[in-house]
């Protein structure tokens, strides 16, 4: 018996058997980074195998937070992803960035294991870019930690910035009509109409509503 063998036969089983773990966690880690840079080009979130759920939990986390942005939480329906190597003889996933749609805009998240941000773009360029190399309008909204509490903040911040403002009060110049129904102390019901121009109205009529014997 040489060295090696006797070394060999000296080690205690559970060790053996935590050895196979590890390499049976390598070898599922190994394939599912071959997987991810095989769906990267096609856009969608693959799945993580058991094995190595623990080594991508941010990668895992970040897809929850998104799904919570998209209806019934079809992610690859509403997102596209883009997976990123730091090296490619190092081909484990460092980065993500995941764009999610609304009519006018994008918003790109972009992720590592400690930290994102979330940007705003718009979906048209503007005009007179040059095709191919077009420039987009658009803002920082948040940039911080890879925390739960960070992501509440950016979350309320997409959400700010598709609102729009409300028309409080007409212009004086334009004439608008409205119209109203209602019911009297007596119980008869009503209908009005009227034009209003700012705070002015005029052509204002009420007409009572009679119901038609049977």
């Amino acid at each position: 018996m040489n060295k090696n063998e006797a070394k060999e036969k000296a080690i205690k089983p559970g060790v053996k058997s935590f050895e196979k773990v590890i390499n049976k966690a390598k070898l599922a880690t190994e394939a599912f980074e071959k997987t991810m840079r095989t769906y990267a080009p096609a856009r969608v979130w693959p799945d993580v195998p058991a094995e190595v759920k623990a080594e991508y939990k941010w990668y895992l986390v970040l897809r929850d937070w998104i799904c919570e942005l998209v209806p019934g939480g079809n992610i690859n329906d509403y997102c596209h992803v883009e997976l990123l190597c730091a090296d490619m003889h190092e081909p484990a996933i460092t980065e993500v960035k995941a764009t999610v749609f609304s009519r006018t805009h994008r918003y790109l998240i972009h992720a590592t294991e400690k930290w994102f941000s979330v940007q705003a773009l718009k979906r048209k360029p503007l005009a007179g870019t040059e095709i191919g190399g077009e420039t987009y309008q658009g803002d920082d909204l948040y940039k911080g930690r890879f925390t739960v509490d960070n992501w509440v903040e950016a979350k309320k911040r997409i959400l700010s910035y598709e609102l729009v403002k409300v028309i409080k009060e007409a212009r004086i110049s334009e004439r608008l009509k409205f119209n109203s129904h209602y019911k009297n102390a007596e119980g008869k019901e009503f209908y009005a109409e009227w034009f209003q121009m700012g705070d002015k109205i005029a052509d204002h009529k009420v007409y009572e509503l009679v119901e038609e014997a049977s």
